[in-house]
């Protein structure tokens, strides 16, 4: 038997603006998913992943509304290949 837990937490910002955070595991090992006590420590972090990544967004827009708006994209431009390029490297020492 296959389970996935999943959570979806939406934090409202300002009128009409709305952040969802989605975090699901799928094709939980059958030892897993019968362990009640296991899920729920699971949904618990799933929450508070969902709730650090909200505050990771407040303080990463607080620092970027700062900043006019093409410094902006090209500061988010660099975050996102800086990650790729890291996730990469977890991948090739994951081989």
């Amino acid at each position: 038997m296959e389970r996935s837990v999943g959570i979806e937490r939406s934090f409202f910002i300002s009128d009409f603006n709305i952040l969802k955070v989605l975090d699901s595991y799928v094709s939980l090992p059958e030892d897993v998913a019968n362990n009640n006590a296991i899920v729920n420590k699971i949904k618990l972090l799933q929450l508070l992943e969902a709730e650090l990544t909200f505050r990771k967004y407040l303080k990463l827009k607080e620092k970027l509304d700062q900043l006019p708006i093409e410094d902006s994209i090209t500061k988010l431009e660099e975050l996102s290949v800086n990650l790729l390029d890291e996730i990469r490297e977890l991948l090739k020492t994951e081989e």
